[in-house]
């Protein structure tokens, strides 16, 4: 399992998405095609126009194309055994939801009591956490590292997490989406 956690907006876009206009793809045969790239879309608008498939699904015949770059800085990625653990803290589920940053906050104390009680009940993680040694037939054989989820793990992504909100709201940020 994988899941991405995203600060969104008000109009629940990716937290710091750049729109940028492009030539759509209908007029790449046209001249202005190469203009708008090296020009810019709005020195080329109506040459695009002109150029454009009146019944193009992308751009309904402007012949311009509105792009969404994600700010990826506003994004924490989990996998494996992560997203389950962290999204578990919180108390969500760990498909997708979405928590306005408010929730997300009185979440993360929540989330932080529950690893303190996990701390408490295992103790530190050994400095040999998620290595182990083969044996074949009774003879001690190589160490493998095995990616197992550790709690010094748990903690680093719940902080990137608790990061990403604080970041976030500072920003203005509304929500905490994950998908």
């Amino acid at each position: 399992m994988s899941v991405t956690l995203t600060i969104v907006d008000s109009d629940n876009r990716d937290l710091g998405t750049e729109v940028r206009l492009e030539p759509c793809y209908c007029t790449q045969l046209a001249p202005c095609f190469t203009d708008a790239l090296d020009r810019g879309v709005e020195a080329c608008r109506d040459a695009l126009a002109a150029a454009a498939e009146p019944e193009c699904g992308i751009c309904a015949g402007s012949g311009v194309d509105s792009v969404e770059l994600p700010g990826g800085q506003w994004m924490v990625n989990l996998a494996n055994a992560t997203a389950p653990a962290v999204l578990g803290l919180l108390g969500v589920s760990a498909e997708y939801g979405r928590l306005d940053l408010a929730a997300a906050r009185r979440a993360i104390v929540v989330g932080a009591r529950k690893l303190e009680a996990l701390e408490a009940v295992a103790g530190s993680s050994r400095p040999d956490a998620g290595i182990r040694t083969m044996t074949s037939r009774g003879r001690a054989g190589a160490r493998v590292v095995e990616a197992e989820l550790t709690l010094d793990g748990l903690r680093t992504r719940f902080l990137r997490v608790v990061d990403l909100v604080s970041r976030g709201a500072e920003a203005g940020g509304v929500a905490l989406v994950w998908s």
